[in-house]
């Protein structure tokens, strides 16, 4: 939905951008509606009350202006021949003759804080406005506002047939030449759903199995995401397993399996602060590293370089403050910068996770078939406060070997009592055979064994993986 502002397209078809006076690019004005609560969703109701409410719409509007092929045709031709095919030597020249330029992407929510975005503009999905601001607010000239930008909500009559073609075509493109087998689509839930299923379906015409990954934080809408077409959340992991005394990565972890689709198990993305930089450091991100591998509906992804517990963001985006970009101290080289947009290097070599990930993987594999079908069991604690969480998962091929995966995230060292209630719920005429620790990402000890539970001994921020089989009482 957006493209750079010196995207070629604009030098091609300048009608399907919107236009701003130069002098408002600088400081673009966006309508702060008191009266709507901070980052409200832009549905059509809220629309309604902003376009009947909103005192500074005509001030805001009036920045905005005809493309320049409109406004002067020949003057337009006159700018792409002087600008011998370069788009960004074009919008200087349109910038200069006309005094005019592209207008700045926002966010669509409305009262969202964030600043404009000026590396990037909007295209125009609908050739008219919504049906809300042709009834309240109609106008000429193309506007974009936070309706626009939240075209899946408030779609225009017109669609730009020439636009949507294109951008159906550029994962085939990338198919062809590329050999890609899966995408993020950015954002996606912002697009018209006719358009979502446009981009879909000319994908899957050259791969069926080709992956779509949903851009969608919020969990709740995994329903959206699975009957759009979509096969993985990007979810909001990022958020929720950092707070582990607030009992969020609990509940992250558990309501995984209740999902429509599966999600990223995630603890960091690289949008957001490191897990190796907050509160727990290095135990607490390896902890929830390893045990993203055994989340129930969960497909591990882990950001570049959490596998060497780099501590400095790559980006100021979500759940992250400006002061982190000097985490690593002023005497060090890399202090201030971003690795997203600025030349930096990670510390590989002070890490045990590079050597410890390819085994748990190895496991994995052995139970995989489990995280996604009905042999995976919770594991339960002596109460439902307890900071843990884990899973009991079925080995292919074998009745009665499971392994056992859990998280204690006290940042103390905790006796843990855990039970396999709901495996021998589901497996009334089994007990316990034999149970041995495999792996612990810090000193833990396994206390006791019991008909249907143990106990560990665990160092804060510890995740334990245990081998288990079954034997008929």
């Amino acid at each position: 939905r957006t493209a750079a502002l010196d995207s070629e397209y604009i030098m091609e078809h300048p009608q399907w951008f919107y236009w701003v006076k130069k002098e408002a690019f600088d400081n673009f004005y966006i309508p702060k509606c008191d009266y709507m609560e901070p980052i409200a969703l832009a549905t059509p109701q809220a629309m309604e009350e902003v376009y009947t409410k909103e005192k500074t719409l005509d001030r805001y509007i009036d920045q905005f202006t005809y493309d320049p092929a409109t406004l002067d045709y020949d003057k337009y031709k006159e700018c792409l021949k002087e600008s011998k095919e370069d788009s960004a030597k074009f919008l200087e020249l349109v910038e200069e003759k006309f005094g005019i330029t592209v207008c700045s992407a926002f966010s669509d929510r409305l009262n969202d804080p964030q600043p404009a975005w000026s590396d990037i503009t909007y295209t125009r999905l609908y050739l008219d406005q919504s049906e809300v601001a042709k009834r309240l607010c109609p106008h000429d000239i193309p506007y974009l506002f936070n309706d626009s930008a939240k075209a899946s909500l408030n779609k225009g009559t017109v669609v730009n047939e020439p636009l949507w073609n294109l951008l159906a075509s550029i994962i085939p493109y990338w198919q062809s030449h590329y050999g890609i087998d899966g995408v993020r689509l950015d954002m996606g839930h912002a697009l018209p759903d006719e358009l979502i299923e446009l981009i879909i379906s000319k994908a899957r015409a050259n791969d069926d199995k080709f992956v779509f990954i949903a851009e969608e934080l919020d969990t709740k809408n995994s329903k959206w995401v699975k009957e759009h077409g979509f096969d993985v959340l990007s979810g909001n992991g990022f958020s929720e397993e950092p707070r582990i005394i607030e009992h969020r990565f609990t509940d992250f972890y558990y309501d995984s399996k209740k999902l429509a689709c599966p999600l990223f198990a995630l603890g960091e993305t690289h949008d957001t602060a490191r897990l190796a930089a907050r509160y727990g450091g290095r135990a607490l991100s390896k902890m929830l590293t390893c045990i993203n591998l055994f989340m129930p509906n969960g497909i591990p992804f882990m950001n570049c370089g959490q596998e060497c517990y780099e501590i400095a963001p790559l980006n100021l985006g979500l759940d992250v403050a400006e002061e982190d970009k000097y985490i690593l101290g002023k005497d060090d080289p890399r202090c201030g910068k971003l690795g997203l947009f600025d030349k930096t290097w990670m510390d590989y070599k002070q890490t045990d996770l590079i050597e410890v990930l390819p085994k748990l993987m190895s496991v994995r594999c052995l139970v995989v078939d489990s995280l996604f079908n009905d042999d995976n069991y919770p594991v339960y604690f002596e109460n439902p406060n307890v900071l843990a969480c884990g899973s009991v998962l079925k080995v292919i091929h074998l009745d009665n070997t499971y392994f056992v995966a859990l998280a204690c995230g006290y940042n103390e060292k905790y006796n843990l009592k855990a039970y396999l209630t709901p495996l021998f719920a589901a497996k009334p005429d089994d007990t316990i055979d034999t149970l041995k620790l495999v792996y612990s990402s810090s000193a833990c000890e396994l206390t006791q064994v019991n008909s249907d539970g143990f106990t560990l001994s665990c160092d804060p921020y510890c995740f334990v993986l245990l081998e288990l089989t079954t034997k008929a009482k």
